[in-house]
């Protein structure tokens, strides 16, 4: 329940956030990535906004694998970790 709860929070925030995220997204090992794997699902702009545990990302990360994301395990964990160095708890606070 609560990764569904994560999902429908993760869908929600990107589909109503405006159009002008590539800016957002840090330069980094993981960025494109990011962007290959998880726009071939959803938009992604949302995501600048979100700050969430390294553990929540992979919860969040993995859950899209399972609903089909086309991605290789380490092209998984290379997503995690970049959403988790620039957009985990600990990065709001700096």
């Amino acid at each position: 329940m609560k990764t569904f709860v994560r999902i429908l929070a993760f869908a929600l925030s990107v589909s109503l956030m405006p159009f002008s995220f590539a800016q957002d997204l840090p330069a980094g090992k993981g960025r494109e990535t990011l962007k290959k794997v998880c726009t071939q699902c959803h938009d992604i702009e949302g995501v600048p906004q979100l700050r969430y545990s390294r553990a929540d990302w992979a919860s969040l990360v993995y859950s899209m694998k399972d609903m089909g994301a086309d991605a290789t395990k380490t092209e998984l964990e290379e997503i995690i970790d970049y959403l988790a160095k620039n957009f985990g708890k600990d990065e709001a606070k700096k």
